[in-house]
C-alpha cells in the first residue's frame, strides 16, 4: 500500500489580504460590540480569546482536526509579561447567538490562512 503523505500551509506562510483582515477584525469587533450590549461591558482580553478559541471551526477541513475546542491562548504583553485576568469570566454567561456569530468569522478567517490540506 502506498504511504499517503499530507502537506499543510503553516500559518506564518501565509499573507492575508488588507480586505480579508479587515472583514476578519469588523466581524469580531462586532462579536465583542454584542458581548458588551449584552453584558453591559466590554469583554476582557481574557473573555474575547475565550470566545475566539470556542469558536474555533473544529469541523473545517481547514483545521482538519488538529485543533481541539476550545482552542486556549497565551498572551505576552509588552516588557514579555504573561497577561493573565484576574476577574471572573463572564463568558458562560452568553447567549449561543454570540458563539455562532464568532464561529462564522473565525471560520472565514481559518478557511483563508490554512485551506483544507491536500494529498501529494
Amino acid at each position: 500500500m502506498a504511504e499517503e503523505r499530507w502537506t499543510r500551509m503553516g500559518v506564518n506562510e501565509v499573507s492575508l489580504s488588507a480586505s480579508d483582515l479587515g472583514e476578519a477584525s469588523s466581524g469580531l469587533a462586532k462579536v465583542a460590540a454584542e458581548f458588551a450590549d449584552e453584558l453591559g461591558s466590554a469583554p476582557t482580553l481574557a473573555e474575547f480569546l475565550d470566545i475566539v478559541g470556542w469558536a474555533l471551526p473544529t469541523n473545517s477541513a481547514a483545521t482538519d482536526g488538529t485543533f481541539t475546542e476550545p482552542l486556549r491562548f497565551k498572551v505576552t504583553l509588552k516588557g514579555n509579561k504573561p497577561y493573565h485576568s484576574d476577574k471572573t469570566s463572564r463568558v458562560p454567561e452568553l447567549n449561543d447567538h454570540l458563539f455562532v456569530e464568532a464561529r462564522e468569522h473565525h471560520g472565514a478567517l481559518v478557511e483563508r490562512i490554512a485551506p483544507p490540506a491536500t494529498l501529494r
